[in-house]
This record gives structure tokens, sequence and C-alpha cells, in this order.
């Protein structure tokens, strides 16, 4: 069994990756969700390219570039491409046509500044290198560089996939609390599923259970550390409205006398703040109308 086998994977997004593989692109872009699993993908693709055995030893070899947001940045700066720019520059080894992967996670992390200064590689690649992009939605890249690349959209599982391919390690009521918490996004199924694994959404879940379960002057007491990142606050609101949906179905199966208002109400107002963070709004003051508006 190869480890794309071994992978759970959307049937279409498998077939998309299949024909990438027999015929590959310059340039590969992976979209989808937080948590859908693209990272995992994308070093799969790059290591079955380079015909290197593990994709958990991919890190190892000379000529695959992992390029990602540094912790205390806000963006992957033009600084980040310039560095690429120079490193193409030098000859690969080998008789393989594919020698090079570079691999952006989170390309939506780029700044505009450094999207355009990548614009004229992609549209002239060495010949040995491919390049690999992940990214939670399209619309957050420049048009140009959409366009010249083959989109594979990573897709969300359904409940049967996952639970054929999750049950001889886990009981289905584990299996399906999973799926309903994560909706089929595949590495945040096996985050919520395996304790000990770590997950950025998969903490925010627990802080979204958590939030949800404290008063609203506890709620407050937060603000000085959400408020103050972005990034930590995008994801509390993303988590927030998984765990409020899940909620929402939950309590209908159960026949739950909850009135529904509630959850309708809550969830519109997280798609607002979000579109809010979005447009670079204030986020103090959208964390502050998330603890006294949220009506959960």
């Amino acid at each position: 069994m190869t480890e794309f086998e071994r992978l759970l994977m959307h049937m279409q997004t498998s077939q998309q990756i299949e024909l990438f593989l027999k015929k590959p692109h310059h340039f590969l872009l992976l979209a989808g969700p937080t948590g859908s699993g693209k990272l995992t993908i994308g070093l799969l693709v790059g290591s079955k390219l380079l015909n290197f055995g593990s994709y958990q030893d991919i890190h190892k070899y000379p000529f695959f570039d992992h390029i990602v947001r540094p912790h205390d940045k806000k963006e992957i700066s033009i600084d980040a491409v310039r560095d690429l720019t120079a490193k193409l520059r030098l000859r690969t080894t080998g008789r393989s046509p594919v020698r090079r992967i570079i691999l952006i996670e989170n390309a939506q992390h780029l700044s505009e500044e450094a999207q355009n200064a990548l614009l004229k590689t992609l549209e002239e690649p060495p010949a040995d290198s491919i390049f690999i992009f992940t990214v939670d939605s399209l619309s957050n890249l420049l048009p140009t560089i959409v366009s010249r690349a083959r989109i594979i959209d990573v897709q969300p599982t359904n409940p049967e996939a996952a639970e054929n391919f999750f049950n001889t390690k886990f009981d289905s009521r584990k299996i399906d609390n999973a799926w309903q918490l994560s909706r089929g996004r595949v590495g945040l199924m096996h985050a919520l599923l395996d304790d000990g694994q770590q997950h950025e959404l998969k903490q925010a879940i627990d802080h979204a259970k958590l939030f949800l379960a404290q008063a609203k002057y506890e709620r407050l007491l937060d603000k000085s550390t959400l408020a103050q990142n972005r990034e930590k606050l995008g994801l509390l609101l993303d988590a927030l409205q998984i765990v409020i949906q899940a909620l929402q179905k939950l309590t209908v199966q159960k026949r739950k006398k909850v009135n529904p208002t509630k959850f309708i109400k809550s969830l519109q107002l997280i798609q607002k703040l979000k579109m809010s963070l979005d447009a670079n709004a204030n986020s103090r003051l959208i964390y502050l109308t998330l603890c006294l508006d949220l009506e959960l």
C-alpha cells in the first residue's frame, strides 16, 4: 500500500492528484480551508515527484524548499522570495525530470509585493522545478498568480469514508463526533481523533468550547491576549463557527428545546465579524463585540 493509499482523501481530490502526478505542471495550487490536509498532500506530491521514499523525510532532500511565514511576522516578505530566486539559480544534480520542489505553505500570507516578485519565476520556471502552494482561498492570492496554476480543490471527505478509514483505531461514536466537528476536513479529523496531535484549529476548537462555557465577563478577561493577535482571533471565529454548527445539528437530532434563533443569530454575528477582520477592522472592537453580542 502506497502512502497515498494510506491517506484519507475525497475521491475527486484523489483522482485530480493522480492525474497531476501522471502529467505534472510546473505550478500546483492546493486550495482548501484550514484543517483540510493540504500540507500533507503537498508533501506527498513533492516526495512522489522526487521519487523520495517517505514524505516525512523530504526535508532532508537538498533541493526541497519549504517556505512558511515566520511566527513573529505578519506575512511572507519579498526578502524570502528574493532568497528563493537566488537559490533557483543554483544547478541541481541528477537526471530526473523533476529535481527541485518549492512548497509555499499558506501562500495567502505572501505579501502583495512578494506575490508580484514571484510572477516572473512562475511564468518562466526552471525546467527541473515544481512549485506547490497551499492556500485557504483562491481569493487571497493575486488573480495573476492563480491563472498560472493547476488548481486542485482539497475537498472534505464524507462520513462513510471517514468511518471506513478510522474504524480499526477508533469507535464509531468518536469518529462521528470528529466528523461533525471537522465537517470532513481530514487534517482536523486526524487531530481531533489523536489527542496527542497538535493542530492550530484543534487548539482553537478547544478554546471555542471553553469560550462558550464562560460567562460574558470571563470572556472579556481574555481580551488582552486575543484582541492583539489577529490570526488567533480569526482561528477562534472559525472554531466558534464549527462548534456552533455542530451544536445546532446535535440539538435537532436530539430534539432538544433550544431556541433556533440563537444559533442563527450567533452564526450571522460570527460571519459578520470574520468579514470585519478580513477588512482590517480593529481587532479589539471585534473581540469586544463577540463577547457582548454572542447569544450562546
